[in-house]
């Protein structure tokens, strides 16, 4: 299995887009995504990678209902109306727990994958560190998929 290296996640602006269930049908709307990001001066891609957020472990009775984001970092700032597909969330500093996964996203099996991996490397870390529900898929993505798939998971904070 894959290491689990813990590391600091700094600040960070994400632009995202709710989506709802199935999952790999998010993959329709990243163009969108992308295209209204590079075409807003002013807002610029903080690094390479696409974010999926869930709220949620994948072993919940209701997961695959549930809605979702997309992401991607971005640099500056712009205010979104609320009649929009997209809209900004702010992400505070703290710790993650990210994980390498071996996966090819091109086949149908791979949520399902996903998911597996997901139930084991958060039971894997719960014994250390109680965690917080919401985890993140994070890859590489320029026009499609390329380079390697992570989970990262994040300590739940009291208060």
């Amino acid at each position: 299995m894959s290491e689990i290296i813990k590391q600091k996640v700094y600040n960070a602006r994400v632009v995202l887009m709710e989506i709802s269930p199935p999952h790999l049908e998010a993959f329709d709307h990243v163009g969108f995504l992308q295209n209204t990001i590079e075409s807003i001066p002013g807002l610029s891609f903080a690094n390479a990678n696409l974010y999926f957020y869930f709220f949620n472990p994948s072993h919940d009775d209701f997961f695959m209902d549930e809605d979702f984001w997309i992401a991607r970092e971005v640099i500056g700032h712009h205010e979104f109306n609320d009649d929009d597909e997209l809209d900004v969330f702010d992400l505070e500093q703290g710790d993650s727990f990210k994980v390498k996964i071996d996966l090819d996203m091109n086949g149908p099996e791979s949520f399902e994958k996903i998911c597996q991996y997901e139930k084991h490397f958060r039971s894997e870390i719960s014994e250390k560190v109680a965690l917080a529900p919401t985890w993140r898929l994070s890859f590489p993505w320029t026009n499609t998929f390329s380079g390697s798939i992570y989970l990262e998971f994040f300590p739940k904070v009291d208060g």
